[in-house]
């Protein structure tokens, strides 16, 4: 009993009494823990025994409390902070590895009072204790009693703010640059690992995916990987009924999936739109019908037919369920839509659905939207300009003008004007949860569908572009207006600062193009050289991003240039290159079955179409001359060239191709006339200068040659007017040489012989590679019979 009560005694019980050690030992744990010599407490002293009993420590096996962190010992007036009779799973540690020779500790450290140190703790895991090194390092000092635990951090959301500042920072270093696509590396980084290892909510889960997807799909070519994660996103939203964002991820899904196997997401999104329908999710419905029609634009599929049917769904369903900014909205796309066919009745079709936009132009969805009535007016325009009624066009040029200048600084292009928000009604939700990030956001208290659109430096340089095409027909004759919008818009979008890189300079392109062309009609090829080579070189690296037909005209304006200059077995290589090879629009052989022209249903097909049909009268002209050593294919050209006019609607081509058929054909006189004068009246219909000066050339020459009478007279006078509209010096030379040959025959030698010293003076300023291949001094007979008949006077 004795042996017993010394084994209490040594852990620090005074007493001897048998049947009191429970209570006192009771009494003892609810007093608090003192600190004692050496700055421990008693608990400590259990395992550092004091310097005045040294020993050798033999190897033992000690039971330490396994506490988490937040469970470690806090002081307090109620509660003990231990009891001897806890239990705790226990785990051996040897202590005589660390504990050989105990510290010397005179309670400070590093001569600052130092807190008591608590028993190395570690937390439970699933009931077992974790197992360590044997070797343990000193445990950390506990706070005071008063302090706060440490923040928690949270990892994932740094991660997602430093892609977002990632992905700011790469726009602002620009497109192409190697620092954008470094920064661009960071951000994907950032967010692969905050969705690989960080545990998300769904819905933040699946808004993340769709971030990281749309950048993968946007700036890059790994579009299996952004595949794999919209697949697991949209199930994660099928679980947990994210209707809007599971939505705008099979969205995105379809447009990654377009750019490996086109047809295999047309088949996705029909399926898609078949469930829609079933389930009336109208709004969605409205999206993927838009997308439908945007996707069957695409060079790889090419299906105008099935685009238009797309958008007369869209607008029908609309319509039914009262959305009428999304009727106005889906009219002006298919008017849009149509101007790019071929078909006989495209331009009417256009005009009818224009008519149907401002039928709902007062109605305060339609209103609110100045998007829309601007594109209804350039609509409008074009149908004036493709029917080539110039005096129409005149007016809608004014009307779209005033449009524009009242809605400018309308505040739906305070944000630049890049996104059009169409407002739904409630019925076509049905009263489904939305999700940030879905296709439908809510924007001034209303429900409303995002576009992409042209933002408002797009547009105004749009509207230069039309404004010079319709005032492009008498640019020579009313002091170069369409030049003044040319020049002005070309200035405009190069100072702009909202539109993107490749659209800025594509608009760039078409002005230089434009531009290119109004020189070429004034003989001005030094200055369309220039601008033709500033336009390639803008064009130049992107041209897979360009249409086809801009490539085609920047070609054609090369091979005008040098013709126009007298290069012609330079023009002729050009017009001889396969960019300009009609048989290239003939549909594949069939065995036994002659070639056929190829249907053509996009406007950008035609347009090169046509382009070729120019290229092959200018060669046509070139190897006219029997002497030549292409002119046996001659008669070759001019039966592919009337197969393919034939086809074509452009009022344009049908009058210089009877031009070039009377002048390179040796038809009977009459039929000669007949068609000229067809010529003539569809030239000044359509308002054609220089279709009419030449024709008047030819008929003056062909018909009036040697004449005295009232008629002759009237057509070289008709001739010059003609001549002096056009303001060409080429064909200003040749007017006047027509001149001095019926004023001699007329016998006014003084007034022939001004117009014969006029001439040579228009003479020395051609280019020199006209000069070189005309001599003036092989002069025509009549010439120089007037001079000699005036030097004889």
């Amino acid at each position: 009993m004795d042996g017993y009560n010394n084994k209490w005694s040594g852990y620090g019980f005074a007493t001897n009494d048998e049947t009191d050690y429970l209570q006192q030992l009771q009494q003892h744990a609810r007093q608090q823990p003192q600190v004692f010599q050496y700055s421990q407490s008693y608990q400590q002293q259990q395992y550092y025994p004091p310097q005045s009993q040294p020993a050798a420590y033999p190897q033992i096996e000690v039971v330490v409390p396994s506490r988490p962190p937040q469970m470690q010992y806090q002081p307090s007036n109620s509660q003990p902070s231990y009891y001897h009779n806890q239990q705790y799973a226990p785990q051996p540690v040897q202590y005589h590895q660390m504990y050989q020779q105990p510290p010397q500790f005179d309670g400070t450290m590093n001569g600052y009072p130092a807190l008591a140190v608590q028993p190395p703790q570690r937390p439970l895991h699933n009931g077992v204790p974790k197992q360590e090194s044997p070797t343990m390092a000193p445990a950390p000092v506990p706070p005071p009693a008063t302090s706060t635990p440490p923040p928690q951090h949270d990892y994932a959301r740094i991660l997602l703010v430093l892609a977002d500042e990632y992905i700011q920072a790469a726009n602002r270093a620009g497109e192409d640059s190697e620092e954008h696509f470094r920064l661009v590396s960071f951000a994907l980084g950032c967010m692969e690992s905050a969705l690989n290892n960080f545990q998300l909510s769904p819905l933040r889960e699946a808004q993340v995916s769709l971030t990281y997807a749309q950048i993968l799909y946007e700036e890059t070519e790994n579009y299996d990987e952004a595949e794999k994660v919209l697949t697991k996103a949209v199930e994660l939203c099928e679980r947990n009924n994210y209707l809007d964002l599971k939505y705008s991820l099979m969205l995105l899904s379809v447009r990654v999936l377009f750019q490996t196997k086109p047809k295999a997401a047309v088949k996705a999104i029909q399926g898609y739109l078949a469930d829609m329908e079933a389930y009336k999710h109208t709004a969605w419905e409205y999206a993927f019908r838009y997308e439908l029609a945007i996707l069957n634009l695409s060079p790889n599929l090419r299906d105008i037919q099935s685009a238009i049917f797309q958008l007369g769904r869209l607008e029908s369903l609309a319509d039914k369920h009262h959305d009428k900014a999304m009727v106005a909205f889906a009219a002006a796309m298919l008017g849009l839509l149509l101007l790019q066919t071929c078909q006989a009745d495209a331009i009417s079709d256009a005009q009818q659905a224009i008519a149907r936009l401002r039928s709902m132009q007062f109605d305060p969805q339609v209103a609110a939207l100045p998007q829309l009535r601007m594109l209804a007016e350039y609509v409008d325009l074009c149908c004036s300009i493709r029917q080539c009624n110039h005096q129409q066009g005149d007016e809608k040029r004014k009307r779209m003008q005033d449009t524009w200048g009242r809605i400018v600084n309308d505040a739906a292009w305070r944000d630049g004007g890049n996104v059009v928000y169409i407002p739904l009604n409630d019925n076509s939700l049905h009263e489904y949860a939305l999700q940030s990030g879905g296709l439908v956001v809510k924007r001034d208290g209303k429900y409303v569908l995002p576009f992409s659109w042209c933002n408002r430096d797009e547009f105004e340089a749009v509207a230069f572009l039309l404004c010079a095409s319709s005032k492009a027909h008498k640019n020579s004759s009313d002091g170069g207006k369409a030049q003044q919008f040319l020049d002005e818009g070309l200035a405009r979008i190069r100072d702009a600062t909202g539109a993107t890189v490749l659209n800025r300079q594509m608009l760039e392109c078409r002005f230089l193009i434009d531009s290119a062309y109004l020189q070429c009609l004034k003989s001005q090829w030094t200055h369309a050289k220039k601008l033709v080579t500033e336009a390639a070189s803008t064009m130049k690296g992107h041209e897979d991003h360009y249409p086809k037909s801009m490539i085609s005209a920047l070609q054609y304006l090369n091979g005008t240039i040098h013709q126009g200059l007298g290069n012609l077995e330079r023009a002729l290589q050009i017009w001889q290159s396969p960019i300009f090879d009609l048989k290239n629009f003939l549909q594949r052989p069939i065995p036994n079955q002659p070639r056929i022209l190829r249907r053509h249903q996009d406007l950008d097909t035609e347009v090169r179409r046509n382009l070729c049909i120019l290229a092959c009268m200018n060669r046509l002209f070139i190897i006219d001359d029997g002497s030549h050593p292409r002119h046996r294919e001659k008669a070759d050209l001019l039966v592919v060239l009337d197969t393919f006019v034939k086809s074509s609607q452009d009022r344009n081509i049908s009058a210089a191709h009877t031009l070039v058929h009377s002048l390179l054909t040796n038809s009977g006189i009459w039929v000669s006339k007949e068609a000229l004068v067809k010529a003539l009246g569809v030239a000044k219909e359509i308002m054609n200068q220089q279709i009419t000066a030449l024709v008047l050339v030819v008929m003056q020459q062909a018909f009036f040659l040697g004449a005295t009478d009232a008629h002759a007279q009237k057509c070289v006078n008709a001739v010059a007017v003609q001549m002096k509209s056009w303001r060409s010096p080429t064909w200003m030379h040749v007017t006047e040489g027509i001149q001095a040959e019926s004023l001699q025959f007329m016998g006014q030698f003084d007034e022939s012989a001004q117009k014969l010293e006029a001439a040579r003076c228009s003479w020395e300023k051609l280019p020199e590679g006209i000069r070189k291949s005309v001599d003036w001094r092989m002069m025509p007979k009549v010439k120089t019979v007037a001079k000699q008949q005036h030097d004889a006077v």
